[in-house]
């Protein structure tokens, strides 16, 4: 398999990110013709690697994970962001990751947030944003920006972290619908099933 390496750091918002990745398969489909789904193209922005073209819509890719001292890249998934975001969560910075979570999920790369938390957050929600868009009257980004919130409610003590799991790896069993929120937590804008971005 050949492997093209394009190097580039964006600073992208998520609709940008949406047209990027769809530009990106576009021009790899046009360069390989029948070819272009056996032959993946490499995005580096270490330590997060996106390969493409993935499976499902045009744009789809597969996030890769890899620092210096892993012996192998992953694929990292909805539900390791949640056990991350659940190991960082304290008492006294939930505010900041509540903050922090609705920036990246309004305003993507471009959040004056740093760290790979942010990049791994949006690479990993960009694609439920290309294969399953809001603009189609589905959730996209809204449905893992949902359970890392909840990530951060169970770290609170409000529910257990292995329900958070459970609803983050539903795969196919439909839509879960929102957990109750605990006076004086704030809500974010992404935590509503209805409303359109």
């Amino acid at each position: 398999m050949e492997k093209i390496i394009n190097l580039k750091k964006p600073f992208m918002t998520y609709e940008e990110g949406r047209t990027f990745m769809i530009e990106a398969t576009r021009a790899h489909k046009e360069i390989h013709n029948s070819e272009y789904r056996k032959i993946k193209a490499i995005l580096d922005y270490s330590p997060i690697t996106i390969e493409y073209p993935g499976y499902k819509a045009n744009g789809d890719y597969k996030a890769w994970y890899k620092t210096e001292i892993m012996d192998a890249a992953e694929a990292l998934t909805h539900a390791d962001i949640v056990q991350t975001i659940f190991n960082k969560v304290t008492k006294e910075n939930f505010n900041e990751y509540i903050d922090s979570l609705e920036c990246v999920f309004l305003y993507g790369l471009q959040c004056s947030n740093t760290g790979n938390l942010k990049n791994l957050i949006f690479w990993l929600t960009l694609q439920e944003d290309i294969n399953y868009p809001m603009a189609a009257g589905k959730q996209g980004r809204k449905l893992p920006f949902q359970r890392y919130y909840e990530a951060i409610l169970a770290k609170l003590g409000h529910y257990k972290l292995d329900r958070i799991v459970y609803r983050t790896n539903n795969h196919g069993s439909g839509i879960p619908c929102l957990l109750a929120i605990p006076s004086g937590i704030k809500k974010p804008v992404f935590y509503d099933l209805d409303t359109k971005f």
